[in-house]
């Protein structure tokens, strides 16, 4: 049996395009193994049929992962990177402060 794992891209490139991301990589590794090693099979889906491309993602959006999805992912990322960069600002200040 084997575990997938994806790479995933976001971004909104084209009006014409229903999703926001695209799976760039699949890789598979047996299960039961946690560590990732250089030796799994990875794919990139640039050569995968289109067909098995759209089950991958019809397999996503069953489980949640979806245009919403990513969306959330964005809004949170981004509030997170903001509260990182003024916490950053603040100890910077107190470091200069203390000179």
């Amino acid at each position: 049996c084997l575990v997938s794992h994806f790479l995933f891209q976001v971004g909104h490139e084209g009006e014409e395009e229903s999703d926001i991301f695209t799976i760039r990589e699949v890789s598979f590794q047996p299960t039961g193994e946690s560590d990732w090693k250089d030796t799994n099979y990875t794919l990139n889906t640039d050569s995968l049929d289109w067909a098995l491309y759209d089950h991958l993602m019809d397999f996503l959006a069953d489980r949640g992962v979806d245009n919403t999805f990513a969306d959330e992912l964005i809004e949170l990322s981004t509030a997170l990177e903001h509260q990182e960069y003024i916490k950053f600002l603040e100890d910077l200040k107190s470091f200069v402060k203390c000179q």
